[in-house]
């Protein structure tokens, strides 16, 4: 019998999402949790890593939602041995990428989501981007684009 393979898909969608160079066995120990940092770079500039969450189905036929947590210790730890597998062993992942806010947290700003540069878009709309002025609140989120108007404005 050949080794499950996980395989992680865009909820929204049910496209498949690749991770070239990515063990995707499914072995005795691995976690779901680890794939996290890889699917958040194939979403870059689509959505951060904090958005993200992966939707599983469980042996017993629940549903459970994870969600990236920055330390170790107050992530759960799901062994991909727990999930539940097709017909040809494969165990699916759902990935979910959370609304974009409308009050940025400080270091993320509306690029963050694939939404087009904040600090150039024009708008006097109040939070139409990313902070009450319609404009970067960090100016330090380290996009090109909102640095070079912050730098314009100086």
């Amino acid at each position: 019998m050949a080794q499950s393979r996980v395989h992680f898909y865009q909820a929204s969608s049910g496209d498949e999402i690749f991770l070239p160079g990515i063990c995707m066995k499914v072995r005795p120990h691995s976690e779901v949790e680890w794939y996290f940092s890889h699917i958040a770079q194939s979403y870059e500039g689509i959505c951060p890593q904090e958005f993200i969450s992966f939707v599983v189905t469980d042996v017993a036929g629940d549903i459970h939602v994870i969600r990236y947590k920055r330390l170790i210790s107050e992530g759960s730890h799901t062994l991909l041995t727990s999930l539940k597998k097709e017909a040809d062993g494969t165990v699916c992942v759902a990935v979910k990428c959370d609304e974009a806010p409308t009050d940025y947290p400080t270091g993320l700003c509306v690029c963050d989501f694939g939404h087009g540069c904040c600090r150039l878009c024009g708008s006097n709309v109040p939070r139409e981007c990313c902070g009450t002025d319609g404009g970067c609140r960090s100016a330090e989120c380290g996009h090109e684009c909102c640095e070079k108007a912050a730098a314009e404005e100086a």
